[in-house]
């Protein structure tokens, strides 16, 4: 797993392209988990994005996946532009939370860690 951040309304700064640590793959994936289908698409160019992870199967496969800051809800996740999922929004508690900060948050503290 790699993973990307940008800037964010001036307050948060971007992080270039990295790997991922082994430790830290499984508390990224789980804010991408569960996915449900948006039915009704958001419009990307009103959000604001966040960063991007991308994801190499076993077979070599590569998936890049955008995700969105949509306020006090689960993060908007997208391999295109066209389809798109809700991540988690809930946390370990239960309480609804802002999904792509927290999966942004997720992907600067494993930032951090390379760099400890």
């Amino acid at each position: 797993m790699r993973a990307s951040l940008r800037e964010f309304q001036n307050i948060f700064l971007s992080v270039p392209e990295f790997v991922v640590p082994v430790e830290h793959v499984s508390i990224i994936l789980g804010w991408l988990r569960p996915t449900i289908y948006v039915r009704k698409p958001w419009s990307l160019d009103r959000n604001d994005e966040l960063g991007e992870i991308i994801i190499r199967t076993n077979a070599g496969q590569e998936f890049r996946l955008r995700f969105y800051f949509t306020g006090k809800n689960p993060a908007i996740l997208t391999a295109g532009t066209e389809d798109q999922f809700y991540g988690r929004g809930h946390s370990n508690e239960g309480w609804p939370v802002d999904g792509g900060m927290q999966l942004r948050l997720a992907v600067e503290n494993s930032h951090k860690a390379i760099h400890q």
